[in-house]
């Protein structure tokens, strides 16, 4: 049968405290009930103090470990988001020059899909609209220098 440190450390543990029990009380038994509380008080100060610095430095520690990395930042100019978790969808829009609508297109208007061009892989450019290491659970919609009217029909 294995044994492990967990079950084993418990026991030596509660064995220290049930000595240090004894020892403190055939101690006060010795010294008079006076003195031994005189001596009660100061340790017990001591214990509290003890226990309230390593609380602090617990909670130190804890909010350190859950402190987020900061991303990397964007490039100069461009949109990004970045190391996200998105209900529902993103939309990016810059650089317009005219009017721009989004939304349902008016009843009985068609538009045909306009084909963007299929960017380079992994090529990054400065200024550019990203959308990295993120979950979106809707659509992802980036839209950058219209000079002149855009309707997006959804």
């Amino acid at each position: 049968m294995a044994w492990t440190r967990g079950p084993v450390l418990a026991w030596a543990g509660g064995g220290v405290a049930v000595a240090a029990a004894a020892g403190l009380g055939g101690y006060f038994v010795a010294v008079g009930l006076d003195k031994a509380d005189k001596l009660a008080s100061a340790v017990s100060a001591l214990i509290g103090l003890a226990g309230l610095v390593v609380s602090v430095y617990g909670v130190i520690l804890a909010r350190q470990a859950t402190a987020p990395a900061s991303p990397a930042p964007p490039p100069p100019g461009g949109q990004s988001v970045t190391g996200s978790t998105i209900g529902g969808g993103v939309t990016q829009v810059r650089s317009v020059g005219s009017d721009l609508h989004l939304g349902a297109p008016p009843p009985g208007l068609a538009r045909p899909p306009a084909v963007p061009p299929k960017p380079e892989a992994g090529k990054g450019v400065p200024g550019e609209q990203a959308v990295r290491d993120a979950r979106v659970a809707g659509e992802v919609t980036q839209i950058d220098g219209v000079g002149g009217d855009a309707d997006i029909d959804r």
